[in-house]
């Protein structure tokens, strides 16, 4: 990605937090046996199922098929499976962006606007998975977007170490 767009997005979307409030963060997962995640080691975990989902809660609560059953109605009731059926036709729609961008003519004004737009769907497409949702429930998406929590690890921003994360606000 360009400097630039680096930089407008560190402005814009990347102001670091230092602490997060107890409404948002997942502080009674140490106490269940099967989440072995963290926002180090979150992305060797698989993803974009929505049967994943309901398998892990399975495992976890010991469902029955009826409750499991219950589980996929909620996920499609709250549009859980239309983003990851979203997400993948995302990552479809960057693949195209990407092939045109390398058929269009350098310097042309096409090959520009593909350019700027992979940038933007790469930057959307690399934003950490570790993101905390708070527990109350906003009627306002302004007042919601300002308590979700996105961690992101240290070595993924400037000058940071491995193997330790830093919150972030999307």
């Amino acid at each position: 990605m360009s400097e630039a767009y680096n930089q407008e997005m560190d402005e814009s979307r990347m102001k670091y937090y230092e602490t997060h409030s107890s409404d948002t963060h997942y502080d009674l997962l140490d106490q269940l046996p099967v989440c072995n995640y963290n926002p180090v080691n979150i992305n060797q975990a698989p993803q974009n199922q929505p049967e994943m989902v309901v398998q892990d809660l399975k495992e976890a609560f010991d469902l029955n098929e009826v409750q499991a059953e219950y589980v996929r109605y909620v996920m499609l009731k709250r549009g859980i499976n239309k983003w990851m059926y979203a997400r993948r036709k995302f990552i479809d729609l960057k693949h195209i962006v990407k092939r045109r961008m390398k058929q269009a003519e350098i310097d042309s004004n096409r090959f520009y606007i593909y350019q700027e737009l992979n940038e933007k769907m790469q930057h959307i497409a690399k934003t950490p998975r570790w993101v905390e949702w708070p527990k109350k429930i906003h009627n306002s998406l302004e007042n919601a977007q300002d308590r979700v929590i996105v961690k992101k690890k240290l070595d993924q921003c400037r000058g940071g170490q491995d193997g330790r994360y830093r919150e972030i606000l999307p």
